[in-house]
């Protein structure tokens, strides 16, 4: 991973478990039994899928508010939040992957 990427992961991951501890332990050890990577390499490769994690776990409220978080902790566009978060909801990753795309 370059530098960029790192420090986007590393900030997921601080992000994630500042605002919800027991959430992050669960995301993390469900992250690794069925996709062999941490919840915060998940969200950067394959956002539908941590998405879709999150839900399980908890719910769909959840997996929303967590991800807007994660957008705004990773400094998007504030008024593109909303929208990238429905499109996730949507089963559409593409949206996030863009935004993510030139911070790296």
């Amino acid at each position: 991973m370059g530098k960029g990427l790192d420090n986007i992961v590393e900030l997921i991951d601080e992000t994630v478990k500042k605002v919800a501890l027991g959430l992050y332990i669960n995301l993390n050890h469900n992250s690794y039994t069925y996709y062999k990577k941490s919840f915060k390499l998940l969200v950067i490769e394959n956002p539908l899928q941590a998405y879709n994690l999150i839900k399980e776990i908890s719910s769909s409220s959840t997996a929303r508010l967590l991800f807007k978080i994660i957008c705004r902790a990773l400094n998007f566009d504030s008024s593109k939040i909303d929208s990238i978060v429905d499109f996730l909801e949507n089963g559409d990753e593409k949206p996030f992957k863009d935004m993510i795309d030139p911070i790296q």
